[in-house]
Parts: structure tokens; C-alpha cells; sequence
């Protein structure tokens, strides 16, 4: 389901569901401005997705940006190089948990923080410290970082993030 945001310049626009075979961005044909596709709640991305992704991601170019990229959208740019194309990754959402209480959640974190930190690991975990809501214990990374984030090899940051 697509939801825009805010008007153009550039235009917000909100993915809930599934990328799948029917996956159809035709609500994004008539927007001519920069487009940031928030995909926080993505829930899954299949094969067949992944080949109208690809379509939809080659037809908009450097215009796109992603944010709040879900982890099943985290997974799908880290197994397939092609799935970013052009387009920017702006932030994206690590899962994660409490050890004690088991508490999941789900923070966004901006890309140019993490890429920074990425090569540092204790400073990568550093910055993705968080308490528990519930028991105030810190909160474990649900992924292996490595892996996680591995897409930040090729991925294109916002350039106020590159440059800031």
C-alpha cells in the first residue's frame, strides 16, 4: 500500500506489505521530484518482488532515496548488489532485543552514522547502544553487524550525510 507523505521536493512516500509479484509502484508515476520511499514497514521481499524492484528501482535512478529500510529490505540489498541501483540509503532499521526481558525494537538509525562506524566495531556498538524500555538492560543487535551491514561497501549515501 502507498501512502505519500508531504508534497513534492522532494515527495515522502510510505510502503506497507510486502514486495511481491504485485508489487506495483504506480503511485509513484506521476511524481517527477526527488522521491524518499520510506520502507520501515516492509515485511517481506520475495524473488518475484525483488525482479519489479529492480524495474521500478532502474526507472527512478538517483531520484530515490530509501529510509528506515526494514530488515527484510536490509536483506535483500545485502544478497543482491543491483537491489540499491542509483538510489541513496538514507537510514535503516536494526532489530533488536533484550536479552532478559525479551523486548524486541526496532530504532532507525542514520546511514552516514553507521557507515562511519562501521569499520570499528566497538565503536559501531557503541553508537547502536540502547536500554531496554522495560528492565533497562542494553539491547542486543538481532544480526551479525558484519553481515548486517555489509551492504555499506557499495551503497550511496544522501550527500549531506557524505558531507556533513
Amino acid at each position: 500500500m502507498w501512502r505519500i507523505e508531504t508534497p513534492p521536493q522532494p515527495a515522502v512516500v510510505k510502503f506497507d506489505g510486502e514486495i511481491d509479484e504485485h508489487f506495483v509502484p504506480d503511485a509513484l508515476k506521476e511524481i517527477e521530484s526527488p522521491i524518499i520511499l520510506d520502507l520501515r514497514s516492509v515485511e517481506r521481499v520475495t524473488s518475484a518482488g525483488i525482479v519489479r524492484w529492480l524495474s521500478f528501482v532502474k526507472k527512478c535512478g538517483s531520484r530515490l532515496t530509501l529510509r528506515a529500510c526494514s530488515p527484510q529490505v536490509v536483506g535483500s540489498m545485502n544478497m543482491l548488489r543491483d537491489f540499491l541501483g542509483e538510489c541513496r540509503v538514507e537510514s535503516v532499521v536494526v532489530p533488536m532485543y533484550c536479552p532478559v526481558c525479551h523486548v524486541e525494537s526496532f530504532p532507525v538509525y542514520s546511514s552516514g552514522k553507521l557507515r562511519a562506524a562501521y569499520q570499528d566495531t566497538s565503536l559501531l556498538r557503541h553508537l547502536l547502544a540502547q536500554q531496554c524500555t522495560k528492565c533497562k538492560v542494553t539491547l542486543a543487535v538481532d544480526a551479525s553487524l558484519d553481515d548486517y551491514f555489509s551492504f555499506f561497501a557499495y551503497a550511496r549515501l544522501p550527500r549531506e550525510q557524505v558531507e556533513g
